[in-house]
């Protein structure tokens, strides 16, 4: 992750949502990969690959955003990382959907993923990658670029 340095808290909250859209793309180039070599969705080009980019800005401005700033040490770290990684799972699923599916529409979104997930699940489907990876990635952040920023 690159540290874009500034001093103002909503700067850098703003800095994680950028990340978070550019890291979308990445994924959507996955997604639009895997779907085109299993032949698993209708053909997809590549501007499918920001395809969900306003669910791409939350995710990663909650779940690197709030450990970053209210994280005092490596227990709290981990805390706000584990209750942030959950919040912001659906709108990595939601971004995820849109990508993988040329034909959803944003207001489409929610009652897809009730439909095809239900109730709690939207937090919790394919989570335990994301809560591994964010806690690391947050104790990083915290440990390596608090320094830089402030």
């Amino acid at each position: 992750m690159f540290h874009l340095e500034t001093h103002e808290k909503a700067s850098t909250f703003f800095a994680f949502g950028i990340l978070g859209v550019l890291q979308g793309a990445v994924y959507g180039h996955a997604n639009v990969a895997l779907a085109k070599a299993l032949s698993i969705s209708k053909p997809l080009s590549v501007l499918a690959f920001f395809r969900g980019s306003a669910f791409g800005f939350g995710p990663d401005l909650i779940s690197q955003g709030i450990p970053f700033y209210f994280g005092s040490g490596p227990l709290d770290v981990v805390g706000w990382s584990l209750l942030s990684t959950v919040a912001s799972h659906p709108l990595h699923l939601a971004q995820t959907l849109m990508q993988a599916d040329g034909a959803v529409r944003y207001r489409q979104v929610p009652s897809r993923l009730r439909h095809q997930l239900g109730g709690v699940h939207v937090f919790t489907s394919g989570i335990s990658a994301r809560l591994g990876l964010l806690t690391v990635t947050n104790l990083l952040n915290h440990y390596l670029f608090l320094q830089i920023t402030y």
